[in-house]
């Protein structure tokens, strides 16, 4: 188990040099790990039925465990204990299994920062939760359907540095989601 983590993190490390970020693809919910985490909760790859919903949830899952094993023998005690408060909430969003969907981006699967009923993704709610949903939002505003790697805020990177994480552990949490027609809503008259 252990080599599977130090692959995995050597793997993270190697992508983090390479310039460009990978295209995405349209069956891979995380753009580092792929369909791992989906992989390692059913033993099998989702197919074109498989609920997204469910995809998103093994990925951040997967993603929260990777993350408690990695090393953290550089983070100041403070930063230590700050990391451990956000892989917590983490896991209180993954659980809740509340996930914002992709409306704008037919025929692929995009990151979503805050999608237009308010839904949160991952990365997002944990900005919302330690600073304040203002900050998400301003996040939002520039890079909504961006991956993190693609991010240059201020605000994200500002996060980041007192997050306990780096920006590419948070590009390891942040999933890709399905596009999702908008629901119509008819309205009907009544006398």
């Amino acid at each position: 188990m252990k080599k599977l983590y130090a692959f995995l993190l050597l793997g993270l490390s190697f992508s983090a040099c390479q310039q460009q970020p990978a295209p995405l693809a349209t069956d891979q919910v995380n753009t580092l790990v792929g369909n791992a985490g989906y992989v390692a909760a059913t033993g099998q790859q989702p197919t074109a039925s498989t609920n997204d919903d469910a995809r998103v949830q093994a990925h951040l899952a997967y993603a929260e465990r990777l993350l408690r094993h990695s090393p953290t023998a550089g983070l100041s005690p403070a930063l230590a204990q700050r990391r451990a408060h956000v892989l917590d909430l983490l896991h209180t969003y993954w659980t809740a299994g509340v996930f914002p969907r992709n409306y704008d981006h037919p025929g692929e699967r995009r990151p979503c920062f805050i999608d237009r009923d308010g839904r949160l993704c991952a990365v997002g709610f944990l900005v919302a939760q330690t600073v304040g949903r203002p900050v998400a939002e301003r996040i939002n505003k520039a890079h909504q359907y961006d991956l993190i790697a693609d991010m240059r805020t201020p605000a994200l990177a500002k996060w980041v540095q007192t997050s306990g994480l780096t920006k590419q552990e948070c590009a390891l949490i942040q999933p890709t989601y399905g596009y999702q027609a908008p629901v119509r809503v008819r309205k009907t008259w009544s006398r």
